[in-house]
């Protein structure tokens, strides 16, 4: 259970590094 955890936590860390990256990407 405490790995599944870890993997759902450590993906949704990962989307959100992305995310303002593909947003400055975006805008140049």
């Amino acid at each position: 259970m405490l790995h599944k955890y870890y993997e759902t936590a450590s993906g949704f860390f990962f989307f959100m590094l992305c995310l303002p990256f593909q947003k400055t990407t975006e805008s140049g």
